[in-house]
């Protein structure tokens, strides 16, 4: 019984956890995305995709949904302009630490590690104070949508003319 409380907390602890919430993607789905808005700084997000490379997932692809997802967290939150940058690179890592029951001892490894693209996103609402080169979230997640059919359309060309022999 004290085993599944334990096993039940930390359950509920990983779902709370943005990053825990994107490795378990990761490693049941291949691909894993979350958006976090910065607590300190208004506006402010990152759009994070996490991707096994095993699973033969698109990174052009990944990197434009993530993109996506965070500017439709951004209008969600109530914003209508935007600038952002990236894809960086990142690496999303899970480490495990154990601890003796009766020492002060510890040992960590790294169980997973795999690689991330991350978008700094700043928002801003027209009415209010926004620089010169901020866009409406609209018309940028319309570019970005088009970009992906684009990319996903040339991918299926390519495809077909590599299948005809």
């Amino acid at each position: 019984m004290r085993w599944m409380f334990v096993l039940a907390a930390a359950s509920l602890l990983a779902a709370c956890n943005p990053a825990a919430k994107l490795m378990n993607q990761v490693q049941s789905e291949g691909v894993g995305y979350i958006t976090v808005r910065d607590k300190n700084v208004p506006g402010r997000y990152q759009a994070e995709a996490s991707v096994d490379p095993n699973k033969g997932n698109d990174g052009g692809d990944v990197a434009l949904q993530a993109l996506l997802n965070g500017l439709e967290e951004v209008r969600k939150d109530g914003y209508d302009l935007v600038t952002y940058s990236g894809p960086r690179r990142g690496t999303l890592t899970k480490t495990i630490t154990t601890t003796q029951r009766y020492s002060a001892s510890s040992s960590s490894y790294v169980a997973a590690q795999y690689p991330a693209l991350v978008y700094d996103i700043q928002a801003y609402k027209s009415a209010g104070d926004h620089p010169p080169n901020a866009r409406p979230i609209a018309a940028v997640m319309a570019q970005v949508t088009a970009d992906r059919d684009k990319r996903r359309a040339v991918r299926a060309a390519i495809g077909s003319i590599t299948t005809q022999k």
